[in-house]
């Protein structure tokens, strides 16, 4: 019984099995209908594309519309009411017969190629004609620009390369030896002796350039540097100016001051003669000393006579004109030679207190400098003369050590360094000069006559 099912069974699924397998191949021979079909309708299709006819609509000379097969003779064909055609490939060439193209390369010109065809009169005539067209040229500048603008840049580069080689090849120096630097001491003693000299004569010396400038180049500050030299000048070891601003008071009661600058400032100091200077200066402070025992003499200015009423303004300034009536105004008190006392006598001016009136004047330029100051300030260097006769002085010169000078010559030779490497040089500015200029010139062409 159970071998009797199970039989049944295998034969069951054997049909089904053999049942499959035909209803696949009933599919199979489907498809292989279905693509024979598809390839019957594409040769179809293929067919149907193959006798299509172009043809051509146009009109005959009578104006009558006319349908032509539609081919490149066609085309070219010329007809009165016909537009012209032509055939393009895909590159842009344009069709034409091996004739148009064998004539085309056996002629020259337009009349030639229209001859080919009989289209000509054998009259026609060429003509040659010229027209104007524009064409580029070299600028033969803009080579030379650029060869300057090379030659430039390379020299810049050269003198960088130049200063990297100095400072690569840079050194300090030897340190500096004391034995170089010495300082001449200068000093001066009121005495007689062979080696004396007048002291006005130093004194005009040293001051020369000063009142040259003062009277004959007319700058009216330079004599107040005369004037400055010779109020209570203080020089230290190496004669250099120290105790400044200076004050003074004038026989009026004004009161200013000067700084060390109307010193250094001055052409007497420019040309060295500040020194020669000192023993002026002290002589008209604190007076002569004979040494003979006799006492210290107080240095006066010159006399100067009433010149009356018809004299120079400048020289009436100077004398007691004004002073000794006792009404001077303060520039004319300032101005002169003399002054009253407290007892109200009329007495002269120490030089010393002529020097400070005259540089208040000078500072304050209170009187005209062409017509009063100048020919006074001339008159001063003969007051100078007057007061400073007979007195002489030897110059005692000695050298030593400058310390100073020496210390300070250290001290930067420590502090040197190599300098800073330049900067890489800026590119000069390029050439705008046009490579290729534009130029009009005359083209010959021919025309035809017909």
């Amino acid at each position: 019984m159970g071998l009797s099912a199970s039989q049944a069974r295998l034969l069951s699924i054997t049909a089904r099995l053999t049942d499959n397998e035909y209803h696949s191949q009933q599919i199979a021979n489907a498809k292989m209908r279905l693509a024979g079909a598809q390839n019957d309708a594409r040769t179809d299709y293929q067919n149907a594309l193959n006798s299509t006819m172009l043809v051509y609509n146009g009109f005959d000379t009578e104006g009558n519309a006319t349908s032509t097969t539609f081919t490149p003779n066609v085309i070219y064909q010329y007809q009165p009411l016909k537009n012209q055609y032509a055939l393009l490939n895909t590159a842009g060439q344009v069709l034409v017969t091996n004739t148009d193209a064998k004539n085309y390369a056996e002629t020259d010109n337009l009349a030639d190629f229209l001859d080919r065809y009989g289209v000509l009169e054998k009259s026609a005539a060429t003509e040659l004609k010229y027209k104007e067209e524009e064409v580029k040229v070299k600028n033969p500048q803009y080579d030379e620009d650029w060869a300057k603008w090379n030659e430039e840049w390379d020299k810049r580069k050269k003198d960088y390369d130049d200063r990297l080689k100095e400072i690569e090849n840079w050194e300090p120096g030897d340190p500096p030896k004391q034995e170089d630097y010495k300082k001449t001491i200068v000093t001066f003693t009121f005495e007689e002796s062979t080696e004396a000299q007048s002291l006005y004569e130093m004194f005009k010396k040293a001051s020369k350039s000063c009142f040259d400038n003062a009277t004959i180049r007319k700058s009216k500050g330079c004599y107040a540097h005369v004037l400055a030299h010779m109020l209570d000048l203080t020089l230290d070891s190496s004669m250099n100016p120290i105790n400044y601003p200076k004050t003074i008071t004038t026989t009026t009661g004004k009161t200013m001051s000067f700084g060390s600058d109307e010193i250094t400032g001055s052409a007497i100091n420019g040309d060295g003669m500040t020194p020669y200077m000192k023993p002026v200066s002290d002589v008209i402070r604190d007076g002569w000393d004979p040494k003979d025992g006799s006492p210290v003499q107080t240095l006066y200015v010159a006399e100067h006579p009433d010149p009356g009423d018809n004299g120079e303004e400048w020289d009436k300034l100077i004398s007691d004109h004004y002073v000794k009536t006792g009404s001077a105004t303060e520039l004319q008190k300032l101005m002169s030679n003399y002054k009253l006392d407290a007892s109200g006598n009329l007495v002269r001016k120490k030089l010393e207190e002529k020097c400070k009136d005259l540089y208040y004047v000078l500072d304050n330029q209170l009187v005209d400098y062409d017509t009063i100051m100048i020919p006074f300030i001339k008159s001063f260097q003969y007051d100078m003369d007057v007061a400073l006769k007979g007195l002489n002085v030897v110059e005692h010169r000695e050298e030593k050590e400058d310390k100073e000078a020496y210390e300070e010559a250290v001290r930067r030779w420590k502090e040197q360094v190599p300098p800073d490497p330049p900067e890489y040089p800026e590119e000069p500015p390029k050439p705008t000069t046009p490579e290729y200029l534009i130029e009009k010139v005359q083209v010959p062409y021919t025309v035809t006559n017909w």
